[in-house]
This record gives C-alpha cells, structure tokens and sequence, in this order.
C-alpha cells in the first residue's frame, strides 16, 4: 500500500462546537488555508496542504482529518 499523500488524506475539518477561535492554528497555518472572520473559523480545503501543524496545537482538540 502506497504511503498517504496530500490529496489522498481527509480534509481538515473543526467542529465549530468546540472551537474557542484562539487562533493557534490560525498562526501555525502556513499557506493561510485556517482563518478566523466573524467570529467564525473555517478552512480553505483549496489551500490546505494537509501539514497536520494544526492538529495538535488546537488546546481543544477541535480539528480532526488528515492522518487518524
């Protein structure tokens, strides 16, 4: 079995239930793909090249995809 690639992993997702918008990935986020408007956060799926810098600097756990 090929090893996972970018394209082949889940799409980052954040359950916006628990989200508190601390912005720690917001700032790990190299290609600006998270972003915080309006007191909501969302991802840029186009953008995201799936790094997973995101998920464990979330003090929440509110992200999840990529690798489980």
């Amino acid at each position: 079995m090929a090893p996972p690639t970018p394209e082949t992993l889940p799409p980052i997702e954040i359950d916006r239930a628990l989200c508190d918008l601390c912005g720690a990935c917001v700032a790990l986020c190299a290609p600006d793909s998270i972003q915080i408007s309006h007191a909501l956060i969302r991802v840029d799926h186009a953008s995201c090249t799936r790094c997973m810098k995101c998920l464990p600097a979330c003090p929440v756990t509110a992200i999840s995809g990529g690798v489980q």
